[in-house]
């Protein structure tokens, strides 16, 4: 059946996406007026993150903290404060301009109003539009007079991180800063100045997919330039997933030589610098990310940090990362600096593999193409993330595979045997259960090895060289695996026992068979959420944008043009789904011993996300009916879906910052 699809039918879907975008900004700006009249268009700058120890504010104690405001439009600030047994006293505050002497605030409050529960006192006043760079001074006192064990405290912490400011106590300068907080409005962007923003950019984005269109890129050229725009998006703004930060300091301790991680106590880590261990707080606000890019790195100030879940891989994942943050500590740059740079080399290495892998495997180009470019893939490649090697690794095995299987002179060079063994050890070094797809090697036909035995004994040596690798590194991190078995039970609870659900599941397989078809039936529209819609901070990602993306990429599967798709044979195919069946039982079994409780009904901490290298070995065994016969469909439609999911990225990071934060 012979379909033709003209240049009129993309302009179509061009506009219909031109629009959906129009639409749902204006949507936006709804939520974002929404939110500016709630009040959450507020900042907070912590001076003191931490409460390590109590001041008195009764028993004739004076206490005042000296600060510079670096920002502007300042109209609050938060305080801790205990109440141990103090009868009603009253806390006087006062807060002024340290040249003026202008009374900023000053108010009271009775001892009896403190909630020892949630210590934080909020105390506002008007906005002072021009603070930036002004000294203030904010003074706690009491009534009390009399000396007493009962009292009210505030509280400072040893940590001294703030050097803009001092502490007085009765006159006298102490080297601590209080614990406090300092609460500013940030500006309103006009929602005409966001709606034209918004239509620039997209304008923008349309105006180069015409031009790479007309300047012929192949598929894989657009997607380095395509994946490496949007990545870097991600890369600069996107704030650390949940284990991020392990994964960081797993790439910064091997960037100081550390390939396996020391032990300490029943746990392990390493020394990281105290100025990365929380990088989370660079993201709060603009101010904290500009203070991440101000802050020194102070490579001799350490503190020990746990990260056991990372401890279990081995360095092979982080190496294009560690070379970055050795780059970081080299220049001596700013610890934001330093995270972002081993984000993008973790983004370019993925990047460079899956050009390859576009370029070589000879179709299915739109369909590699589309799941590297979802959300999440581009998300994962831009974050110190384990994972990021390990989906291009897979795409290039894959491609290899083909490649070779489709070649025309129908035989495997030791230059091809070298490559696959090579990409086969580095996937079995980032995640042992994926090493199985080597299997795939008995796609390619045996004559292709010149003998039978040739055949079997190559792939053997090839498959047990991922396996001794992967045996090896485990009996090297003993320790490390004793410390995440430690973690995982203090994480998901003391039901977690695996040797007992090994020996459930020896003693009756169903059990476990059974927890997997209750697993993916109850989860499979979870899995297609995390695959297409998800990323770590798209709960607000746009869903009508991202149903349009994989309409699209079904598109481009459908009408990709391969007339020698179909030339695997019935064999080769049923190797392929046999690989993703294993691999995917594989996964389970693993999240089913490891982190699920013993008899449960279920299998947890599975997600969409850890299908889709397999996704490939499933989707090429499969033809379509159609062909398509104009030239140049799959970058037409490679420009569709970066458009479609680069807008994701961008509405997703507004409603996050703007929004929802």
């Amino acid at each position: 059946m012979k379909i033709n699809i003209r240049y009129t039918t993309i302009a179509i879907l061009s506009i219909i996406i031109f629009s959906a975008a129009i639409l749902l900004t204006i949507n936006f700006l709804d939520k974002y007026e929404d939110s500016i009249n709630k009040g959450q268009n507020k900042s907070v700058q912590s001076i003191q993150p931490y409460s390590d120890s109590p001041i008195n504010v009764t028993n004739n104690h004076v206490v005042m903290q000296k600060i510079r405001v670096m920002e502007n439009n300042w109209e609050g600030v938060t305080l801790l404060f205990s109440n141990y047994n103090a009868p009603d006293r009253i806390v006087d505050i006062l807060i002024e301009d340290e040249s003026s002497g202008e009374k900023i605030i000053q108010t009271n409050f009775l001892s009896s109003e403190i909630n020892n529960q949630t210590p934080q006192k909020v105390f506002h006043f008007n906005q002072i539009k021009d603070s930036k760079g002004k000294n203030y001074n904010i003074t706690i006192s009491s009534n009390s007079k009399e000396l007493s064990d009962n009292s009210v405290v505030t509280w400072y912490s040893n940590y001294n991180a703030y050097s803009q400011g001092d502490l007085y106590i009765n006159g006298e300068k102490k080297a601590y800063d209080l614990t406090m907080s300092l609460i500013y409005s940030s500006p309103v962007l006009p929602k005409v100045k966001i709606l034209i923003i918004t239509a620039i950019v997209i304008l923008l984005m349309l105006v180069v997919s015409v031009f790479l269109f007309f300047k012929k890129w192949p598929i894989h050229k657009l997607f380095v330039v395509f994946s490496l725009i949007s990545g870097i998006v991600f890369a600069v703004i996107l704030p650390p997933s949940t284990d991020e930060w392990a994964h960081f300091n797993r790439a910064y301790s091997i960037s100081e030589g550390n390939i396996v991680l020391p032990s300490k106590g029943d746990t392990t880590g390493s020394y990281i610098p105290s100025s990365l261990r929380d990088l989370n707080a660079y993201y709060k606000d603009l101010y904290s990310w500009q203070k991440g890019l101000e802050e020194e790195l102070n490579q001799n100030d350490k503190v020990f940090v746990a990260f056991p879940n990372s401890g279990v891989y081995s360095p092979v994942p982080y190496l294009s990362q560690s070379i970055g943050i050795l780059f970081g500590r080299f220049l001596d740059l700013s610890p934001l600096i330093v995270f972002i740079i081993s984000r993008i080399m973790n983004l370019v290495s993925w990047a460079v593999l899956l050009y390859f892998a576009i370029k070589r495997i000879p179709y299915g180009k739109s369909l590699i193409f589309g799941l590297a470019l979802l959300p999440i893939s581009i998300e994962t490649a831009a974050s110190c993330s384990a994972d990021a090697l390990l989906f291009a690794s897979s795409f290039l095995l894959i491609a290899e595979i083909l490649n070779i299987y489709h070649n025309p002179i129908k035989r495997i060079e030791k230059d091809n045997i070298k490559l696959l063994a090579v990409i086969i050890c580095i996937i079995a070094l980032c995640k042992p259960g994926f090493c199985l797809l080597a299997l795939l090697l008995f796609v390619i036909p045996s004559q292709y090895y010149g003998s039978g035995k040739k055949y079997v004994y190559t792939n053997t040596l090839i498959l047990a060289s991922g396996g001794i690798l992967t045996l090896l590194w485990t009996l090297l991190v003993g320790k490390s695996s004793d410390a995440l078995a430690v973690w995982m039970q203090n994480i998901y609870g003391p039901g977690i026992d695996s040797k007992e659900q090994l020996i459930n599941v020896l003693r009756d397989p169903t059990v476990f068979v059974k927890a997997t078809i209750h697993a993916i039936d109850g989860e499979k529209q979870l899995y297609y959420w995390q695959m297409f819609l998800k990323t770590w901070v798209t709960p607000y990602a746009p869903t009508l944008f991202m149903i349009i993306y994989s309409f699209v990429f079904i598109l481009s599967l459908i009408f990709e043009s391969d007339p020698i798709r179909d030339t695997i044979s019935i064999r080769g195919k049923s190797i392929m789904v046999g690989v993703f069946l294993l691999i995917s039982m594989a996964i389970y079994g693993i999240f089913y011993l490891t982190i699920t409780p013993v008899g449960a009904l279920g299998i947890k901490g599975t997600q969409g996300r850890y299908f889709i290298p397999l996704l490939p070995v499933l989707l090429l065994t499969v033809k379509s009916k159609w062909s398509i016969s104009v030239k140049s469909s799959d970058v037409l439609l490679a420009n569709l879906l970066f458009y479609i999911s680069f807008f994701g990225v961008l509405y997703s990071m507004l409603s996050y910052y703007l929004i929802y934060k």
